[in-house]
């Protein structure tokens, strides 16, 4: 039998999942009317979403229904990462060709001035906190002047340093490495099409005879497909989330302690947005505010037993509703084994070098340009290995003086100017 505390966290869990759906069912059904037009894709989930609501409406949903669609959207999240991964390492050739054909004024900094503009600057923040993220952020900007062999012997250098963690959070870095640097790639990424053409057109890029014609193919491409994954990641999120909250309903609104006028406003409330949804019609201004204004409080009153977490970390049902209420919304449903084995160093030696072969394969078919971008990127990513002060002033240093590359070295000075400045 249950005890009163679990009963109490259900019932809050219950609570607080039908106020957030009605809110942002409601905002959706505002979305649909106003929003960007939808892709094929992204209309069949808004109708099989309809049909999740209003099943739930009829007392008739299935939790594997909701969990099919759940992992469709999580598939689809993931596609979109993809996307704007990829988009981040063309913009950072992009970027760094501009004052081929832009004229701008030249940097006020040489690279020994640069260097020592910046080591001031993380010597002061090292006074007041972790000057840490701060140096990765100025190495994402640097040029990169590296054979392949120098390149992957500074990967398995720094992979070195997680010698003794869990392997199966270092696998979980080595995951995140591949595919932030376009070397695993999920499929069926050609599903959203006009996202794919962008990324063909400037997969297909010369860069090395880049006109400015070229470039403001490239500018109009990156611009587009930054617009179009914010809306689509709008769509994603908002869709995950009312999964998340109708999820929690299906496992709680049998088992929740009382029924309540509120519990009468909410399905009162949803069947009104299910048909709006169904016909596409959208809720008249008074419905809404009459809908909205009935949720009112109702997350608040219940919000702290939520977040205080499940009374009992035993029961599997209560896992998973403290997993769909976390904040993460993408997080899967069941939590993963991860490998607590430590990592000893053949080990790490062994995955290195299965991530220097994935990245050798993926530069045998980049031109230089991108090939550097993706180097920049892991490098980034990768832990800092410094000694010393000098080791780093060094390293900046020599990173500007050995790009000879005019308009790319100005970029990077400018970006680097503008990290100084904030």
């Amino acid at each position: 039998m249950e005890d009163r505390a679990t009963k109490k966290y259900i019932s809050a869990a219950y609570q607080y999942a039908f106020s957030r759906l009605v809110l942002h069912s409601t905002l959706f059904c505002e979305n649909m009317l106003e929003g960007p037009k939808l892709s094929e894709e992204e209309e069949e989930i808004k109708r099989e979403f309809g049909c999740l609501l209003k099943s739930l409406t009829e007392g008739t949903e299935e939790l594997l229904e909701v969990e099919k669609l759940r992992n469709r959207i999580s598939a689809g999240a993931e596609i979109l990462t993809a996307y704007s991964d990829c988009f981040q390492i063309y913009e950072y050739v992009v970027s760094r060709t501009e004052r081929r054909f832009v004229k701008l004024p030249p940097s006020d900094y040489t690279p020994e001035e640069m260097a020592d503009a910046l080591l001031d600057t993380l010597v002061d923040l090292g006074q007041r906190g972790s000057p840490y993220s701060y140096l990765k952020t100025v190495i994402s900007y640097l040029p990169v002047r590296l054979t392949r062999q120098k390149f992957y012997s500074m990967v398995m250098e720094r992979l070195s340093i997680y010698t003794g963690d869990p392997k199966g959070d270092v696998e979980e870095f080595l995951y995140m490495l591949k595919t932030s640097a376009m070397a695993l790639l999920p499929e069926h990424m050609d599903k959203e099409k006009e996202l794919y053409q962008a990324l063909e057109t400037l997969r297909q890029t010369d860069f090395q005879k880049l006109d400015k014609a070229g470039y403001e193919t490239c500018r109009t491409v990156l611009t587009r497909g930054d617009d179009l994954l914010a809306e689509k990641t709008d769509f994603y999120v908002s869709v995950q989330e009312m999964l998340n909250e109708l999820y929690i309903l299906c496992l709680t609104k049998d088992k929740r302690a009382i029924n309540t006028s509120s519990d009468q406003a909410f399905w009162q409330g949803i069947k009104k947005i299910q048909e709006a949804l169904e016909t596409g019609e959208g809720l008249s201004y008074e419905e809404e505010e009459r809908i909205l204004e009935r949720m009112e409080g109702i997350q608040e009153e219940v919000e702290d037993i939520v977040m205080a977490g499940s009374p009992d970390f035993s029961d599997p049902v209560l896992k998973k509703l403290e997993r769909l209420m976390s904040g993460s919304r993408f997080a899967p449903l069941e939590e993963e084994e991860a490998s607590q084995e430590a990592a000893d160093r053949e080990w790490i030696e062994q995955k290195g070098k299965e991530l220097c072969g994935d990245f050798d394969k993926l530069f045998a078919s980049l031109p230089r340009a991108v090939t550097r971008s993706v180097m920049a990127t892991v490098i980034s990513k990768l832990p800092l290995k410094f000694d010393s002060r000098q080791e780093i002033w060094d390293y900046i240093r020599l990173s500007l003086e050995s790009c000879t590359d005019y308009a790319e070295r100005e970029a990077c000075l400018e970006f680097l100017e503008q990290e100084l400045r904030e």
